[in-house]
Formats: structure tokens, sequence, C-alpha cells
């Protein structure tokens, strides 16, 4: 990381933080909460910082997988049960499709299923039940 600079530049727009965001960045953070010199600080560490901002999903990234590695989860192929979809309204049906296409687009949604129903029942231990009096007779005649 670069280091700070005690004498900030005055703002340019760079990258990802335009002047747009930079104003909407001192609206949100308007009053005496921050004084002026270290807004326009604030203002020079984005300048700078500027790709590690992410302001929509399509900028957005992920971390390197050789520091993170991802989650593989170990799964057991079973048969679903089958619900019907949640239906959409016509008159939302575009708008609806087209926010989960940028979401997937972008990496927010991925493909996945849902197990809730699955784990509302309890499955059976199928296998045979211990021998509980050879562990028993381990202990005759000990306090336990």
């Amino acid at each position: 990381m670069p280091e700070l600079n005690p004498n900030p530049t005055d703002f340019v727009p760079t990258g990802r933080y335009t002047e747009t965001r930079q104003k909407v960045f001192d609206k949100v953070h308007e009053g005496d909460f921050l004084l002026p010199e270290e807004r326009k600080l604030v203002h020079n560490v984005m300048m700078n910082q500027n790709e590690a901002f992410a302001w929509e999903d399509s900028e957005r990234g992920t971390f390197r997988e050789d520091f993170f590695p991802p989650v593989v989860i170990p799964t057991v192929e079973h048969t679903p049960w089958v619900y019907k979809n949640i239906p959409i309204p016509p008159g939302l049906y575009d708008e609806v499709c087209r926010i989960i296409k940028s979401k997937r687009d972008s990496g927010v949604y991925q493909a996945s299923n849902s197990l809730e129903p699955l784990n509302a029942v309890t499955i059976a231990h199928s296998g045979v039940p211990p021998a509980t009096e050879d562990l028993a007779t381990h202990f005759a005649g000990r306090a336990c």
C-alpha cells in the first residue's frame, strides 16, 4: 500500500472514483464530522486506491484462489423434492430477469440448490445398533 501523503492533492477523477461518486460521498458525509482537510485526505486515498472500491456489482472482484482456496462442500447424491417456483407477475417479469442476469453475470448469484426441505426430514440411521451387552461387561465390577 502506498504511503499516505500528508499534503493531499486536489480531487481529480481517477478510474472508478468519478466526480459523481465524490459528490455522493461528500453529501453522505456532510456536516462537521470531517474537517475539510480530512475530507481532502480521504478523497486522495480513494483516488489512489480507486480499484479497491466496488460501486456496482460488475466492479466487484474476488479473492485470489492461491490465498483463499474455494470451499468444497461434499454432498451426497439424492432425489430432490420438486416444488413449483414462486410466480413472477407478468408486469415485473422483464425487470426481474434483468436484475437476476446482472447479479449472475457479476458473480453475486451462483447456481445453488435449497436443501431446506431436505433438512426438514430426519433420516434414521440404518446401521446395526451397538452391542451394549459386550460394552457393559467391560465395566462389570468397576466404579465409573
